[in-house]
């Protein structure tokens, strides 16, 4: 007894020392037993004694703090890691009204918003690629390089390597620039320091989970780990966390599930015939042509204004086919499409409803309105013109308007 009291004494008073040294964890107090010289020698019995007042023997020494760990872990394991919130994915079509359902969630009392689009996850090359890539380094570069633009000014003055893309990859960071310069003027201190911390936990994920060869569960989980420090960032008291377009329709099946788990995804869905008015009516239809570098969408659906309109119900085609598909498969619980037209027009019903699927307490009628979702406004984008769709050749939209009709009936 009096040999462990000794023991007990020499190993506290030895704890209270290193912790005064400002050590983070308790652990680091016992790093001598494991750590290496500076000329990477194993460490001498020696060494160890030099930094250990306890009068045991060096094996009774490990043996006692091995039984200390594994107690401590027990605990940790019994008590649980901290739970993720809830993260509400709202995913739109393009232009099919998504806006309008983030900003009336965003004004909830219970939810707490990630700003802006959520691209960290769903782009070319992030997070979602990265984790499903075979090789450890493939795309890193890409992820340093998004973390940059979207943090620096510096960026900018960066000149390309490659003809060949200099204009897209010019265009990209003029576009970032002019991001950070809005940022920069007018988001507060606050927000700033939550979006420079955003970024510098996605590189901190990334040097950690390809820094070796791990396997995809392991990815996983450090993605699962990189989202609940985002969730710390953004959120306090907050049960829900709102996401703005953080996934990929039909990409990342497999990943984006167990990444975001438990969520509830939200699928934004709008009048085929006002959603590509609205597209063309902002010049956008021809917008991927525009940025194909090499000329590929030209050579599969041929120059003119006609085939990018061809193109674009080809693309919100399979969109809707996505969400079909999904709607058709099985009844799931954390899955719905929310009509736009309807959300505008029968807001308090709708909001109502989609407040039960989120598991949110309903909120007084006219809560969530404000300057940022007024549905009064948002009615002018139900009922376009559609005159223009007169010199497309018949039946040019006569899929798209069948399955969204389908989608509305089973949404009901």
């Amino acid at each position: 007894m009096a040999l462990k009291r000794a023991h007990a004494e020499g190993f506290y008073k030895h704890r209270r020392r290193h912790s005064s040294l400002g050590y983070r964890r308790a652990n680091d107090v016992h790093s001598a037993y494991r750590s290496t010289s500076p000329r990477h020698k194993k460490p001498t019995e020696t060494t160890v004694r030099e930094t250990c007042s306890s009068p045991l023997p060096l094996c009774l020494e490990l043996r006692h703090w091995s039984v200390r760990r594994q107690r401590f872990m027990h605990r940790q394991k019994k008590a649980g890691r901290p739970s993720m919130k809830t993260n509400i994915l709202v995913s739109g079509l393009w232009y099919s009204g998504s806006s309008a359902v983030v900003d009336a969630l965003a004004l909830h009392p219970e939810v707490s918003e990630i700003p802006r689009e959520f691209d960290d996850f769903r782009r070319f090359r992030l997070v979602g690629d990265l984790l499903e890539q075979e090789s450890d380094h493939t795309g890193l570069h890409q992820l340093r390089r998004y973390v940059e633009t979207n943090g620096s000014l510096q960026s900018f003055l960066e000149l390309p390597r490659t003809n060949q893309s200099a204009r897209g990859v010019l265009l990209e960071r003029t576009v970032r620039s002019l991001m950070s310069v809005r940022s920069l003027l007018f988001d507060s201190r606050a927000s700033r320091k939550a979006q420079k911390a955003r970024l510098k936990s996605l590189l901190a994920f990334a040097e950690e989970a390809f820094s070796g060869s791990a396997p995809w569960p392991d990815r996983v989980e450090l993605a699962r780990k990189w989202i609940r420090t985002l969730q710390d960032i953004f959120s306090t008291n907050e049960s829900h966390v709102l996401f703005d377009q953080p996934i990929m329709h039909d990409r990342h099946s497999e990943t984006w599930p167990r990444v975001f788990s438990p969520f509830k995804l939200v699928v934004v869905v709008r009048n085929p015939l006002d959603q590509l008015t609205e597209i063309r009516n902002r010049d956008l239809m021809e917008l991927d042509f525009r940025n194909s570098l090499t000329g590929s969408l030209h050579l599969l659906f041929g120059p003119g204004a006609q085939n990018a309109i061809f193109y674009q119900v080809r693309t919100l085609e399979r969109r809707l086919q996505w969400v079909l598909k999904q709607m058709k498969d099985k009844p799931q619980p954390n899955f719905k499409v929310v009509l736009f037209e309807e959300f505008v027009t029968d807001h308090p019903a709708e909001l109502d409803c989609l407040l039960h699927f989120l598991d949110l307490s309903p909120t007084k009628q006219g809560t969530l309105i404000s300057e940022r979702f007024n549905p009064q406004l948002s009615r002018q984008n139900v009922g376009l013109d559609h005159s223009w769709t007169r010199h497309v050749p018949e039946g040019s939209f006569d899929s798209i308007i069948e399955i969204w009709e389908e989608i509305r009936r089973l949404s009901r």
